[in-house]
């Protein structure tokens, strides 16, 4: 089993990797991929490995997978005339490990807004249940009372230009990727932009 100093070593390594993982490219879909191909089945793959990559090569290339099938999802929201406008990392993820908040910067070009808060989720549950309980008439209202920091800051975590270059032409080879393994009739759907 992997320990938490394990894993911040793993961490450090992989921040110290070019971005783009020295050649590997990961496609996520361990789980399937749930959105937007809907397909359980599916199965994730590691491609342009040489043996000289090792550990963090692997776990970098996975957390940039991640990111170009979050781009991938806001690509399909913003097709769909859903404004996506701001991102916000919440959760105890943003605050112990700053790579995947940087790598998800850099893939979405956009920055990223972590809260002072590292349980988001149970936050969010306690402004729903003072709503049902009546405690707020509206949920702006609860928002600011609850959820506003009382200490700390928000943190911006903003997108590097270079890596986020770099990213631009791997989003489109993750995406080609996806094209290869997915099932044709849906990969084909959703083609990158050009």
């Amino acid at each position: 089993m992997t320990g938490q100093s394990d894993l911040r070593g793993l961490s450090k390594e992989a921040a110290a990797l070019p971005p783009g993982a020295d050649g590997v490219l990961c496609l996520d879909w361990f789980n399937g991929c749930r959105t937007p191909l809907m397909d359980g089945s599916l199965k994730g793959a590691f491609t342009g490995l040489a043996l000289h990559h090792g550990p963090a090569h692997l776990y970098r290339s996975l957390l940039e997978a991640s990111a170009c099938g979050l781009r991938w999802i806001v690509e399909l929201l913003r097709d769909g005339r859903v404004p996506v406008e701001q991102f916000v990392a919440t959760g105890g993820l943003p605050h112990h490990n700053l790579l995947v908040v940087q790598v998800y910067a850099d893939v979405l070009g956009a920055p990223i807004q972590v809260p002072p808060s590292t349980q988001g989720s149970a936050l969010g549950a306690a402004i729903l249940g003072a709503l049902a309980g009546g405690a707020f008439s509206h949920s702006s209202a609860a928002i600011r009372a609850m959820a506003t920091p009382r200490r700390g800051t928000s943190r911006v975590v903003k997108p590097q230009r270079a890596a986020a270059r770099v990213y631009d032409k791997l989003y489109t080879e993750y995406r080609q990727l996806a094209e290869q393994f997915g099932p044709p009739s849906v990969a084909q759907k959703y083609r990158p932009r050009t």
